[in-house]
């Protein structure tokens, strides 16, 4: 009885750790291996879990890294395509281009070309020096957008009106280069060609919550139908909505898709008179320190 005793203990510890074994399989815990203590049945049923459990352990390491393979490429496709696009500017023939003109502008006397100049050629610079950066802060992106804006409002002159606002937090938040230029464009460019006597548009920045941060820019041109704003957040190729060409939209999607997954979202908000594209994304600063640093 006793020998019988001892047996069914050492039966019933081994069917335990199986069970065991097995729970933390099934809840992801993948490295699990249990000692093989005999060669009977149970023993043989051990050796076959660990063999499953290995087998099990070297595929998923194989597809996460033909994903991670895959993504990888998607992306550099993305950026090969964006600097394919950058590059076909010759930034160092646009300057001289801009200081010569600058120089005839002051002769001739006309102040407000020279300082449209100069904006231009500030604009030019920032671009540039951003142009191998996949990140950079808010602040230097409103930086940008800014010169951006005011290069529109110099040839539309009253008719465009442009404002920024930024909380002191979200200047100094790390985001994807470019994350705003193209909706302001879009906003800018093909939104005046249907907006009211005055094109309204505002460009703003601000902590979504302790995670996030919330990009926006809201015009007041005519609005996106409900058909055509999914079409947009869809990624499919389409006919585009009236003042918004689509394809900038679609890659700051495909970007934040590939850095962040679905901890990043674009949302279109739209009426008649009214139209609020908005970008979350993680919060995250280059320095720990910066958002106290930007609050004090």
């Amino acid at each position: 009885v006793f020998a019988l005793l001892v047996s069914m203990q050492r039966l019933m510890r081994q069917l335990n750790n199986l069970t065991n074994a097995m729970d933390n399989l099934a809840s992801g815990h993948l490295d699990q291996t249990i000692p093989v203590v005999s060669e009977d049945d149970i023993g043989q049923l051990t050796v076959h879990f660990n063999d499953m459990s290995h087998k099990i352990s070297l595929l998923l390491q194989r597809v996460v890294k033909e994903e991670t393979l895959k993504v990888n490429a998607q992306f550099k496709l993305l950026e090969y395509q964006y600097r394919s696009l950058q590059t076909q500017l010759n930034p160092h023939f646009i300057f001289n281009s801009l200081e010569a003109i600058n120089a005839m502008a002051k002769v001739e006397g006309n102040p407000e070309l020279s300082r449209s100049i100069l904006r231009i050629s500030h604009y030019f610079r920032l671009i540039t020096g951003n142009m191998n950066r996949q990140f950079i802060t808010v602040g230097e992106e409103l930086e940008s957008l800014e010169d951006y804006a005011q290069i529109h409002q110099t040839i539309q002159g009253s008719r465009l009106q442009v404002t920024f606002f930024c909380e002191p937090a979200a200047r100094a938040a790390v985001i994807p280069t470019m994350s705003l230029q193209p909706i302001l464009e879009n906003s800018l460019v093909h939104g005046l060609c249907t907006a009211p006597e005055i094109s309204v548009v505002c460009v703003s920045a601000r902590l979504a919550d302790e995670k996030h941060l919330l990009l926006a820019v809201q015009d007041n041109g005519p609005g996106i139908t409900p058909q055509q704003q999914e079409l947009l957040l869809s990624k499919k190729q389409g006919p585009a909505a009236p003042g918004h060409t689509g394809v900038g939209l679609r890659n700051i999607i495909e970007r934040l898709d590939l850095l962040y997954g679905t901890d990043a979202r674009v949302k279109i908000d739209s009426r008649p008179g009214s139209t609020c594209i908005s970008v979350t994304l993680p919060l995250s600063y280059e320095n720990p320190m910066e958002f106290d640093q930007t609050v004090l």
